[in-house]
């Protein structure tokens, strides 16, 4: 196990206490919920990461890379959503898209995987 195994596991504990910290704020804005939200995607997407680069699971790297993606997806939508109302801005259609987007993608990866991929 190396230290580009290791990164995403550090930077998914390194996330805990930033989570605690906003949790513990009072009083709660709707800009605190929204970066608790964008970090408990990234921390998932972290510790998706970890598991896809170690050795811990071999035969289930299909399905690690899978929730991988899907972890991946809602990220973009809760940094914009987090930005836009952290700037005092309107939602307009980008949050639409965004979501459409990343519903196309967890379907593209769940459903449909790649032709040339193999099931597991």
């Amino acid at each position: 196990m190396n230290i580009i195994v290791l990164l995403p596991l550090l930077a998914a504990i390194a996330y805990i206490p930033l989570v605690i910290i906003t949790a513990c704020t009072r009083p709660w804005l709707k800009q605190h919920l929204l970066f608790i939200l964008f970090l408990i995607s990234r921390m998932l997407w972290s510790i998706f990461s970890f598991l896809l680069r170690s050795d811990l699971f071999p035969d289930q790297k299909m399905l690690i890379f899978r929730l991988d993606i899907c972890a991946l997806l809602p990220d973009d939508n809760q940094f914009y959503y987090f930005v836009r109302y952290y700037l005092y801005r309107s939602m307009g259609w980008g949050i639409i898209c965004q979501l459409c987007n990343s519903l196309g993608g967890s379907y593209r990866c769940i459903v449909r995987p790649c032709p040339g991929a193999t099931r597991s």
